[in-house]
């Protein structure tokens, strides 16, 4: 058994060395190079097939598989995300990229992915074996309860919205405070769960460009987190939201029948990046994120999902929101395929009274 305030304290840590990770190769022009550049087929590396935007996700997907699996022994095979960490060239030769034991190993896996580029290996490698100050690894002692680490598993989407990740523009937040595109919309999203139950444990989300400040010309992180197994705890106030009109959130491809519906009654908000959107329910900007299409996945969901239910709150497949049976979605159907990892839509609400309301407008 662990206590329930050390396993947040190390989600919390690895989810904040992430966003340091993405900071840095966001902030150092031999990164930011390699990040932004477009590669037309000749142009990409003549080894590897992925291009560094992937290796990007990779690193930092790995480094928290790396850290989490030296602090607990026995979950790497549990820690599940969306990147694969196998590279492939046109030659059929493969390299698995892992954090080794020292900057220098790693530095040197790193070199063969990036095509004998040192200085940018050099620089991942410090980046994801640099440590944690002791003020990030916080302690919760008011976070109270107990689990066996052989129940724990974990879901990474390393750096969620990564189209808005590579563009880097700076979002300007509108009437609700909501961004619709931009790096405010970046989230690095870890979610543990039940292996057994399926269900959520808790949640830590990091917005590694929350806020830009004009003054020092820097981003400011921002780290919120949910726990809920046995008890309920969150880093968000539980203090009544201001009245608002009610509002939800949707992807702008939502189709055109599911707006109509949600207009009747609802003020209609669009974002980039389904980590994001979670976020703005979370925060009560909006009342719901509605999604009809199995175009979210597992990774993209558990950790805010443990956030709304330690608000009370909760996410819903979409094909299942008009039943009577309430079903949260579950996290164990680990499958070797990413068409496995699929969710039918959600929905997802800050308070029982929101999805009532979303049913009762799905209905009309």
């Amino acid at each position: 058994m662990i206590p329930l305030s050390e396993l947040l304290s190390a989600l919390i840590g690895v989810a904040q060395k992430g966003a340091h990770v993405a900071s840095i190769i966001r902030s150092d022009a031999d990164l930011l190079e390699l990040l932004v550049q477009e590669k037309s087929s000749k142009e990409k590396n003549p080894r590897f097939v992925h291009d560094f935007k992937t290796l990007a996700d990779v690193i930092i997907q790995e480094m928290v598989r790396h850290d989490l699996s030296k602090e607990f022994a026995g979950i790497e095979s549990r820690i599940h995300g969306e990147e694969s960490s196998i590279f492939t060239n046109t030659l059929g030769e493969t390299v698995v990229v892992q954090l080794k034991n020292s900057v220098e190993e790693t530095k040197t896996l790193l070199c063969d992915v990036l095509n004998g580029n040192s200085v940018a290996a050099g620089l991942l490698a410090e980046a994801v074996h640099s440590s944690i100050s002791a003020s990030m690894k916080s302690t919760f002692r008011h976070v109270t309860g107990e689990i066996p680490i052989s129940d724990v598993c974990v879901w990474i989407d390393p750096i969620d919205s990564t189209a808005q990740y590579i563009q880097g523009q700076v979002g300007c937040p509108n009437e609700f405070g909501i961004v619709n595109e931009g790096l405010q919309c970046v989230t690095i999203l870890i979610g543990a769960y039940n292996r057994i139950t399926g269900l959520p444990v808790m949640g830590v989300v990091v917005q590694p460009f929350a806020h830009f400040d004009e003054l020092s010309k820097r981003w400011k992180t921002e780290i919120n987190w949910g726990v809920c197994h046995n008890n309920r705890f969150s880093s968000f106030d539980d203090q009544t939201i201001p009245k608002r009109i009610p509002t939800v959130i949707v992807s702008s491809s939502e189709s055109e029948d599911v707006r109509h519906k949600l207009s009747k009654d609802f003020c209609l908000q669009y974002a980039a990046g389904a980590g994001y959107k979670l976020l703005c329910v979370a925060r009560g900007l909006v009342d719901a994120y509605v999604l009809s299409r199995a175009s979210i996945f597992s990774w993209d969901c558990c950790a805010l999902h443990a956030v709304l239910l330690a608000l009370g709150g909760g996410l819903v497949a979409f094909s299942d929101v008009l039943s009577q049976d309430v079903c949260q979605v579950k996290y164990n159907h680990v499958t070797s395929t990413k068409h496995g990892h699929s969710i039918a839509g959600v929905v997802a609400y800050r308070s029982e009274n929101n999805r009532q309301a979303i049913v009762t407008c799905l209905k009309s």
